[in-house]
């Protein structure tokens, strides 16, 4: 049985955020997943090389009203929108925070633990797929993190070793695959008519005039999800039980 995963609260992972996102194995799969993550014609508009954490709408807008609560700077980027042709718009599918150091980071200890990003709930643990198609086979990889041994255990030993943890990097993966079955269920109703085949120096520039928008904001106001239903399945993505009812 392999050791399990105890955090020693050192705070490497929070002065390091760029550490947090993207293993080397995750930056390998950044060109297939621009070109075609679930089939979605997404727009990532945050360059490869910047720091910080990706953010879901749910988690950008907690985090957004806490630092403005606190007068704490934070710089909030737009991570990847799907451009829709026919309300002309960005539908914003997540952020990013452009951070090298977590700016709640106080004391050497979160400010905002309970609220907390899934990204960070994961650490240092990434769960994903080695094709666009999310019914292809899982990876596992463990992150860099400065107190902590690898392990070269398959999935069964890696559930072992970090217990919930491994719910929450799983619930990251199937946040995307949320998203990603929302949109679709969109184009394929011709609520969203996607830009395909733009040049992206061009799509650049329309998504730069556009007005953005959540995606989730979008499609509520279309009838095609219920306020009510989106604040059920973010409740059950943040404590991580939507991940533990598929595992």
């Amino acid at each position: 049985m392999p050791d399990k995963f105890n955090c020693k609260m050192c705070g490497y992972c929070c002065r390091n955020l760029g550490k947090v996102s993207f293993s080397d194995d995750e930056k390998k799969l950044l060109k297939q997943i621009k070109s075609d993550v679930n089939q979605i014609p997404l727009v990532i508009v945050y360059p490869e090389s910047t720091d910080g954490i990706l953010l879901f709408e749910w988690e950008y807008r907690i985090l957004k009203r806490i630092a403005e609560e606190r007068g704490i700077r934070v710089d909030f980027k737009i991570n990847s929108v799907v451009f829709d042709l026919k309300s002309n718009k960005s539908l914003i599918l997540d952020w990013f925070m452009d951070e090298k150091v977590c700016p709640f980071l106080k004391d050497e200890k979160c400010s905002v633990y309970a609220e907390r990003a899934i990204e960070c709930k994961r650490y240092p643990l990434w769960i994903g797929t080695n094709t666009s198609d999310y019914g292809g086979k899982l990876m596992v990889e463990e992150n860099y993190c400065a107190n902590c041994n690898s392990s070269k255990e398959g999935i069964k030993g890696v559930k072992e070793r970090y217990g919930k943890l491994f719910s929450y990097a799983y619930q990251k993966h199937l946040n995307k695959e949320y998203i990603a079955l929302l949109v679709q269920s969109a184009i394929k109703k011709g609520v969203i008519k996607p830009a395909l085949n733009y040049p992206m120096k061009f799509l650049l520039k329309r998504i730069e005039k556009s007005e953005k928008l959540s995606v989730f904001d979008f499609l509520i106001e279309k009838g095609l999800l219920t306020k009510e239903k989106y604040e059920n399945d973010v409740k059950k993505f943040k404590d991580g039980t939507y991940a533990q009812e598929r595992l």
